[in-house]
């Protein structure tokens, strides 16, 4: 198999330009009160669980290079966001032992999925929840923010589950997501990377932050996007990445 493309040597300021999806749109969006945040255990658990499973994302195409994260599903499978591969002509993977060539099965541009192919890459699998997370689930995210190459874990706690109406990743269409509102510093490169549980389980993909209210993100539950990614890797078809959002 030929190396992979040197994506993330390239990443330069391309993230400080392209920014989250907009989560509410009109006036709606008030953040639920504020919850306690994880202890030291609680975080070292949701780490544990998730760190060899949780991977960097890049994609090369529109201009400059993109980078987020994703975490691996099953064997081979990574789930990130698709704002951050949308338009990309090469994708590549990133976990502890190298880089490895991606290539994408699933595009939802709506409510900002996306599910990659990478063969060679040997990361394992972590698990969904099998409850819904609800206000004061404790855990972690875990992500590449700002393109960095070191993974970062961050406290998490759940602050609320709503439906919020919000806007697709090119900010067109209306769209409606099941979220989490989060206690966590997520930043621009944490987009797609696991809310991981203190039970070590994943409860949602985080996608976004509160621009106003720092220290506040935005993640898909678990629950409205597992089935969509088991029927993804299922049918393991390959699609485009649509278009460039800028």
């Amino acid at each position: 198999m030929p190396a992979p493309p040197d994506l993330f040597g390239r990443v330069g300021n391309y993230l400080d330009q392209h920014g989250f999806p907009t989560v509410f749109s009109g006036s709606g969006g008030a953040v639920a009160a504020p919850v306690d945040e994880p202890g030291r255990a609680a975080v070292g658990a949701a780490q544990q669980a998730g760190s060899p499973s949780t991977v960097q994302v890049a994609g090369n195409g529109c201009g400059g290079v993109s980078s987020g994260s994703g975490f691996v599903t099953r064997t081979g499978f990574v789930v990130t966001n698709a704002h951050v591969i949308a338009g990309a002509d090469e994708l590549v993977v990133r976990d502890s032992q190298g880089e490895y060539p991606a290539r994408t099965i699933y595009m939802d541009n709506d409510i900002d999925l996306a599910v990659v192919r990478s063969p060679g890459l040997p990361a394992p699998a972590i698990r969904w929840v099998t409850e819904p997370s609800t206000r004061g689930t404790n855990g972690a995210t875990l992500g590449f923010p700002g393109g960095q190459r070191q993974m970062t874990v961050k406290p998490a706690a759940v602050r609320s589950r709503s439906s919020a109406v919000g806007r697709d990743i090119y900010g067109r269409g209306t769209v409606t997501r099941d979220i989490l509102t989060l206690t966590a510093g997520v930043q621009r490169g944490d987009s797609g990377g696991p809310f991981v549980t203190s039970d070590g389980r994943v409860g949602g993909v985080v996608f976004a932050a509160a621009a106003a209210e720092p220290g506040t993100g935005y993640a898909l539950t678990a629950e409205s996007v597992r089935s969509t990614v088991a029927g993804a890797i299922t049918r393991n078809e390959p699609t485009g990445t649509g278009e460039c959002r800028f």
